[in-house]
């Protein structure tokens, strides 16, 4: 999930820092989807490094594949 402000959205900005808990922009999150707990949060970063970002992509992928198969 990539979360960026955009102009004239104050109401929406302010929303969306209330649900997802962010302070900066751009925020990325990277939420994995549950059965039982329903999405939780594997990773936050404001303006992360692509690699970075490309392996907690990857991580978090791996997390949900041994999720779903258990």
């Amino acid at each position: 999930m990539h979360i960026k402000y955009g102009e004239g959205s104050t109401e929406e900005s302010l929303r969306s820092k209330d649900v997802f808990g962010h302070y900066f922009y751009p925020t990325i999150l990277v939420l994995l989807k549950t059965r039982d707990r329903g999405a939780i949060e594997y990773y936050r970063n404001a303006s992360p490094d692509m690699d970075e970002l490309r392996k907690n992509i990857k991580i978090a992928l791996d997390i949900a594949e041994s999720i779903e198969k258990s």
